[in-house]
């Protein structure tokens, strides 16, 4: 779990754990695409 928290926090997401029959692990982050990466594709 502490490998999950680190990287989780590398990339600035989130993550939200919910325990009931199982256990959901839901991790959240940004697109960090970078505009300059968009003007090289559509050249």
């Amino acid at each position: 779990m502490q490998l999950v928290n680190a990287l989780v926090d590398q990339i600035d997401g989130s993550l939200d754990l919910e325990r009931g029959n199982g256990t959901k692990f839901t991790i959240k982050f940004r697109d960090m695409v970078q505009g300059d990466n968009l003007k090289n594709e559509q050249a």
